[in-house]
């Protein structure tokens, strides 16, 4: 009996390791919060049919401050991020006031940035904003270019 419980006990543990390394290949593969240009594709579950001279994103910044651009108007604040629950907590500063022909996106994102609390899921290049547990905005990872100067 005592053999039989250590070879089951043996067996659980090797298989508690294994999805241990699963999990932590996966977020391997996941892109940074951090320092990760993320490009707006979806708003309130629908693709972002945005006619912006800019593709509006969002950057994280190591000193818990954060800058983006809505399409037309640049906006920042300043964060802060509980990563293991993937908890965000954001306060909106302000926003540069372009008049721009479709202002529309940038009024819902707006919106969305003055939630303040908000959770987080990032899987592979996908980062999903959520508010009440409903998905607000998806994002796309990107190379982090540099933006062009006014």
């Amino acid at each position: 009996m005592t053999q039989r419980f250590l070879i089951f006990l043996t067996l659980l543990s090797l298989f508690a390791a294994c999805q241990t390394s699963k999990k932590a290949a996966l977020e391997a593969q996941n892109k940074p919060l951090l320092e990760t240009r993320w490009e707006v594709s979806h708003i309130n579950g629908m693709p972002l049919d945005a006619k912006t001279p800019v593709q509006p994103f969002i950057v994280f910044d190591t000193l818990g401050k954060y800058h983006g651009d809505f399409g037309c108007n640049k906006f920042f604040g300043s964060y802060y991020v509980k990563e293991k629950k993937h908890k965000l907590e954001l306060t909106y500063t302000g926003a540069t006031k372009r008049l721009c022909q479709y202002m529309e996106t940038e009024r819902l994102l707006s919106k969305t940035l003055r939630s303040e609390k908000l959770s987080y899921n990032i899987q592979g290049d996908t980062m999903r904003l959520y508010s009440n547990d409903a998905e607000i905005i998806r994002f796309v990872a990107t190379e982090n270019k540099t933006e062009p100067e006014e």
